[in-house]
């Protein structure tokens, strides 16, 4: 590989952003944020309204909006969070750089990993839903937000998939407090 002129390089709008020394690539725009790349080593990198906080692995984080809202004002939006992708019985060479003859067969398999995000969204409290391979909600859990339009959110399911979806617009009372009443 040629070495590199610099350490950070930008698309012509600038909305993706390759950080050769931190191995992190993001791109940030209305509606799509990502961050991937070595994230464990690369705790509170930002990409538009999505921050990571932190990872327990490499993989790659993105959120989508379902509309033209954009990211902060969708009333849904999706989160995919995934490590190392394979076929079944897929077979590396001795140093994990390439693949001999052996491509595996189906079904595909992606490593789930856990990680904390914050996001910023016009909201009081969200609703994240753990969703299945096709899309099923598993299961649901509410946020209030952390300081005005800002959630902090676990991502820490054996899943690749989480739907967000606003639930209010109005003051938000943590869930703590509502069980004290």
């Amino acid at each position: 590989m040629p070495v590199a002129e610099t350490d950070i390089y930008h698309t012509s709008t600038g909305q993706t952003v390759l950080d050769t020394k931190k191995g992190i690539l993001t791109t940030a725009t209305p509606r799509y944020a990502s961050i991937s790349g070595f994230l464990k080593d690369n705790p509170n990198i930002q990409a538009g309204s999505l921050n990571l906080i932190n990872a327990t692995q490499f993989g790659a984080l993105t959120w989508l909006s379902d509309s033209e809202k954009g990211l902060s004002n969708a009333d849904t939006t999706f989160i995919t969070l995934a490590s190392r992708t394979q076929n079944t019985g897929m077979v590396w060479n001795t140093d994990n750089t390439s693949i001999n003859t052996n491509w595996g067969n189906a079904p595909t398999v992606e490593q789930a990993i856990s990680a904390t995000i914050r996001v910023n969204i016009n909201a009081s409290s969200v609703r994240l839903h753990t969703l299945s391979s096709t899309g099923q909600g598993l299961k649901s859990q509410d946020f209030c937000a952390v300081e005005p339009g800002v959630f902090e959110i676990p991502l820490q399911e054996q899943t690749l998939w989480y739907a967000l979806e606003i639930t209010g617009r109005t003051k938000c009372i943590p869930i703590e407090l509502r069980k004290i009443k």
